[in-house]
């Protein structure tokens, strides 16, 4: 019963931040629109420098890199998808504009 409850606060929070976005997106002050992919990046670096800093000394470095490179790129979709966001609300504000 607990996990169905957290999927289900989990999937709230998803389509609450989605919902976020978009409104922010839309707004005329295009500053707005980004806040929520800034946050999202700068918590991809957080969890990067984390991910290296708890590496003990003797990893070999190629197995690092990729371990830092995968925990980068997975941490960066929803930033990905948050921009996409952005970008789509923010052309169909210039296409309404120019109609």
């Amino acid at each position: 019963m607990k996990i169905t409850i957290s999927l289900l606060s989990l999937f709230i929070l998803i389509v609450g931040c989605i919902f976020l976005q978009i409104f922010l997106s839309k707004q005329q002050n295009k500053w707005l629109g980004r806040i929520l992919p800034i946050i999202t990046f700068s918590f991809s670096v957080l969890m990067t420098i984390i991910c290296l800093l708890s590496f003990m000394a003797g990893t070999p470095i190629l197995q690092v890199l990729i371990v830092l490179l995968l925990v980068f790129v997975l941490h960066n979709i929803p930033t990905i998808i948050l921009c996409v966001i952005y970008k789509v609300c923010r052309k169909k504000m210039s296409v309404n504009i120019q109609l």
